[in-house]
Parts: structure tokens; C-alpha cells; sequence
């Protein structure tokens, strides 16, 4: 019997001791501003949250790792944490056993918007008109051109692209 507790004790000395989760913690701002992105959603790996009213995050109970730190919010061009440029790759966030990661700052661009009015050539509006805003891409080395998004126009002729990333149209 006694033996067999020797055994059962060195097992337990021998089996990987589980490390302490830790935390991170962070705000969503709008680029350029101190003004907080309200109801962002902030992704590591599969786990989500949602932003505060103050922009304010939290995951606890994180498991020691890497991590990268994406948000996405409609609104909004999809940042992560430590972006070199708009839309690339973020770096990544190490999370020792029980550390606290506090204070990251996630600026996000907000998305715009086209509108306009369409006349016919007799300056009569043109209704159910179909709009379309398009991009220049690159597929096989060659340049393209890549529809991003399209409305229809009401009886006054008008129309409203919107939730579009910065750039040219």
C-alpha cells in the first residue's frame, strides 16, 4: 500500500502543472480622436466581447500565449492591434501565466460614405437607377476592376453608398 502511494505521489510530481490564465485589457478608439467606438467586437482566437461605452475591453481568464487582437464593428474599417498599415497584419500580444495585459489602444477608421443625385439628360431624376462604386484590384498581374458596393436611387434620383472604406472609387 505503501508503495503504491509513493507511486501515486510521484506521478502527481511528474504531471504538468496547469500555468494561471491571465488577462487582457484595452480600449477601441476612433482613429485620430479620443472619442470610444461603442460595441466594437474584439476577437483573440475564438473568444469575443463586445466594447463598453467607453470603448473599454476585458478577456479573463486567457490561457498563456500569443495572441493577435482583431476588432470589427460595421462602421468601421477591421483593425488589429499593432498594425503597420490600414488593413494589415497585426502583431502579437505574448500573455505570460497570470499577467495582466492593461492599456492596449486600437484606433479604428471609420468607414464613408458616396451620395449623390442622377439626372436624365432632360434634368428629370432618375428613379430605380442602379449605382454601383468600383475599385481597382490586381488578379494575375493584371489591374481589374472590382465592384465594391451598388444602390438604387429613389424618385428624387438620389442615392447613398455607404459603409465604404477609405480610398478611390
Amino acid at each position: 500500500m505503501r508503495s503504491v502511494l509513493v507511486a501515486f505521489a510521484f506521478l502527481l510530481l511528474q504531471a504538468p502543472q496547469s500555468q494561471a490564465p491571465g488577462s487582457i485589457e484595452g480600449v477601441v478608439l476612433r482613429l485620430g480622436t479620443s472619442t470610444p467606438v461603442v460595441r466594437a467586437r474584439v476577437s483573440i482566437g475564438s473568444a469575443q466581447t463586445m466594447t463598453d461605452q467607453s470603448g473599454r475591453f476585458v478577456f479573463r481568464n486567457v490561457q498563456p500565449g500569443r495572441y493577435r487582437v482583431a476588432v470589427n464593428h460595421n462602421a468601421y474599417v477591421p483593425a488589429q492591434y499593432a498594425e503597420r498599415s490600414r488593413g494589415g497584419p497585426g502583431g502579437y500580444l505574448t500573455v505570460g501565466a497570470g499577467q495582466t495585459i492593461k492599456d492596449i489602444v486600437i484606433a479604428m477608421t471609420p468607414k464613408g460614405a458616396i451620395s449623390g443625385r442622377v439626372y436624365d439628360r432632360y434634368g428629370d431624376p432618375v428613379t430605380n437607377g442602379n449605382v454601383q462604386a468600383f475599385k481597382f484590384a490586381y488578379q494575375d498581374g493584371r489591374r481589374i476592376l472590382v465592384l465594391v458596393d451598388n444602390a438604387r436611387t429613389n424618385d428624387l434620383g438620389e442615392y447613398r453608398l455607404f459603409w465604404l472604406a477609405p480610398g478611390p472609387y
